[in-house]
């Protein structure tokens, strides 16, 4: 079916530069495929009877451990043991940054770095940098500018993150 698609939107965009509409020859440029989740090492089905019903998980959850469990192009396995640890961090984190204090991180180095991982699809990378950047500053009670920030970009990660929901 991609392979059709491909055909055509090549045609149409061939005739489109041809009349001089466009100037670019080749309609796509670059094709992303993103890696599969597997459930005990295989490709689930239905057929198989392995696949792994989200029910009674959060949204947030599912989301930020399907980025932590591998890179996009690779994928990973679903591990039910695993996503609870992902609801421990984000627990830990609703509770250090709930804290008030007088002590501030370099939130723009941490922005930058995570953009970077995230320009490159290595979203398991933004994961761990949010984990690395709570156990390096577990002990520290951020202004809450700090926390603001802090919020607002794992609010992109994590779209229902609010820290008064502990």
């Amino acid at each position: 079916k991609f392979y059709i698609l491909y055909r055509v939107s090549k045609l149409i965009t061939m005739f489109l530069y041809d009349i001089g509409f466009v100037d670019f020859e080749e309609p796509i440029t670059k094709l992303v495929h993103q890696g599969m989740i597997l459930n005990q090492g295989e490709k689930m089905s239905k057929s198989k009877d392995n696949v792994v019903s989200l029910d009674g998980y959060d949204p947030d959850e599912i989301r930020f451990y399907l980025m932590f469990i591998g890179h996009y192009f690779d994928g990973g396995s679903w591990s039910d043991q695993n996503i609870i640890g992902i609801r421990r961090f984000i627990y830990r984190m609703k509770e250090w940054l709930s804290k008030e204090g007088i002590d501030h991180i370099d939130i723009d180095k941490f922005k930058s770095q995570i953009f970077a991982y995230t320009e490159s699809f290595k979203f398991n990378k933004v994961v761990s940098s949010f984990m690395i950047l709570l156990n390096e500053n577990k002990t520290k009670s951020l202004t809450f500018e700090c926390k603001n920030q802090l919020t607002e970009l794992l609010k992109i990660y994590i779209p229902g993150f609010k820290l008064n929901t502990i």
